[in-house]
């Protein structure tokens, strides 16, 4: 995982104009290849759609040795406080390696998003809502 790393939730419905390479990160959540915010924003506002920042760090802090399974775990649990938002998409600001008398742990910081049609943060109910009419023109990832 590297910082900048975008991701998105599984089952994110996306414009068939915007096409996206993605890989299974973990459970419910897909990390997005070769494309960073910007890009994706870019992407996305070209068909009438919007990457919308939700303004906040929201960081994980996770006591044990460092290493690969260590930043994985604190990922994972900054990607659930977003999906706890009900928003869809997430980056990753900083993996960082500390210590504290002795003692390692990990901490990531990331950012939430919402990657919707339109440029105005949908509500709550509509951010829950999975269901897309049929024959509407999207696509699920």
């Amino acid at each position: 995982m590297n910082c900048g790393a975008m991701m998105l939730r599984e089952g994110v419905v996306l414009p068939d104009s915007v096409p996206l390479e993605t890989t299974t990160y973990s459970q419910g959540w897909r990390s997005v290849t070769g494309d960073d915010n910007f890009s994706l924003d870019r992407k996305l506002r070209a068909a009438g759609w919007g990457l919308l920042f939700v303004a906040g760090e929201i960081r994980s802090i996770s006591v044990g040795p460092h290493g690969e399974s260590a930043a994985r775990r604190t990922v994972r649990d900054v990607l659930s406080k977003i999906q706890a938002l009900s928003l869809n998409c997430a980056s990753v600001s900083s993996i960082t390696d500390r210590r504290f008398l002795g003692i390692p742990y990990t901490v990531v910081s990331g950012y939430a998003y919402n990657l919707q049609h339109g440029s105005q943060l949908q509500s709550l109910a509509e951010r829950t809502r999975r269901d897309v009419p049929a024959g509407s023109g999207h696509r699920e990832e």
